[in-house]
């Protein structure tokens, strides 16, 4: 029967053609929408995935790094580091930000480390541990045309260019100062008249001892620094993520049921009209002693193999398409090719086969030989 489809495809190959770049444009839709929705996660985990430490103390209550406020007292830093099998607190504040050039402005995601917890994915340059120097997004020195030695202003306060990097989440692109700056930030910008407002230590990345049992460093902070509440950064990645499928899942989900239902009629539509062409060749087929389910089962068939070099080249512009819109505004991630993404798309296209093969199982099964020859003649 493979043989049979491949040839009856081969020989209408400009209906082919055009059935297959329709299919996989729908297809192409879907992937995007869902490497979209994957890439989101991706940058969300990687976002305190990245600040490397065994530990992360945050605000008693808060549960996540991203889009939360969280301010830790000072002196919770000494009686962390008094924990036996503590090495070490970083402190870690991060601050939103607007950076505005001339009619254009963009939010920011300020993170500000002290000896941990900066960037981890530079691209060029590097990332000062004094100083007034800041260590910016590729996506905003794309956006705004910004290299290594430039002034990047905030609030009427001038950092000096030091880096690029390539971290962003929450479609918010990521930028690193130090404790220096930000002090110098604080007290020369116009940013706030009351710096109460802002926080000195928004998080502690807590480094420990590789022999020391971490569940009990853990125990006994948490026991006794009642301020603060302990995660591992894998348990705050999956609370970030948490967070962004609560942001995205209803948008996205909802384009995605509708890319689905468009794809469900295409396929539909495209395979009753390739069975009202072909009624003469079921009508012979049914004369000759064929089933209903046989042709039933040559519809799957071709079906299949039109929906398998859909998916293909449908990928392979959803691919395309994902690196175009990255190139133009590189804070966007799309996640293609991801696992979830590609099983996800596997089951899409199954269902498109099958609703292929169903559509026109309606004409086939009362298909009458005598009445579809006369029609054809």
């Amino acid at each position: 029967m493979l043989k049979f489809v491949i040839k009856q495809l081969l020989h209408d190959k400009a209906n082919t053609f055009i059935t297959v770049l329709a299919l996989s444009a729908s297809i192409a839709v879907i992937v995007v929408l869902q490497g979209f929705e994957q890439g989101q996660y991706e940058q969300l985990k990687l976002a305190s995935i990245n600040r490397g430490s065994d530990l992360i103390a945050v605000q008693s209550k808060v549960n996540n790094f991203m889009a939360t406020r969280s301010v830790i007292p000072q002196l919770a830093r000494e009686q962390i580091e008094a924990v036996p099998g503590v090495k070490a607190a970083h402190p870690l504040t991060t601050l939103p930000v607007i950076y505005r050039h001339k009619s254009m402005q963009t939010p920011i995601y300020l993170i500000v480390f002290d000896t941990a917890g900066g960037p981890s994915n530079l691209l060029a340059g590097e990332a000062k541990n004094r100083g007034q120097g800041i260590v910016i997004d590729r996506s905003l020195a794309k956006k705004y045309d910004l290299s290594i030695g430039d002034e990047f202003i905030v609030a009427n306060f001038a950092f000096s260019i030091s880096g690029i990097t390539s971290e962003a989440a929450f479609m918010t692109p990521f930028a690193f100062i130090n404790y220096d700056g930000l002090i110098d930030f604080f007290l020369d910008s116009d940013i706030a008249s009351d710096l109460s407002t802002f926080p000195l230590v928004s998080f502690l990345l807590i480094e420990t001892d590789p022999k020391a049992p971490l569940e009990k460093i853990r125990q006994t902070i948490e026991g006794e620094v009642t301020s603060v509440d302990l995660f591992t950064l894998s348990e705050m990645a999956k609370n970030d993520v948490k967070l962004g499928q609560g942001f995205y899942k209803p948008i996205l989900g909802l384009l995605v049921s509708v890319g689905f239902l468009l794809g469900s009629l295409l396929i539909g539509l495209l395979m009753f009209s390739a069975a009202h062409r072909q009624q003469r060749d079921f009508a012979v087929m049914l004369a000759l002693g064929f089933k209903a389910h046989h042709l039933f089962g040559f519809t799957l068939c071709l079906s299949s193999v039109l929906l398998l070099l859909s998916a293909v080249l449908g990928l392979l512009l959803a691919d395309f398409i994902g690196h175009l819109i990255e190139s133009a505004r590189p804070v966007y991630y799309f996640a293609v090719f991801h696992p979830q993404v590609l099983t996800k798309a596997g089951i899409i296209v199954g269902l498109f086969a099958l609703l292929g093969a169903v559509a026109p199982y309606g004409l086939i099964r009362k298909s009458d030989p005598i009445t579809a020859l006369h029609r054809a003649s």
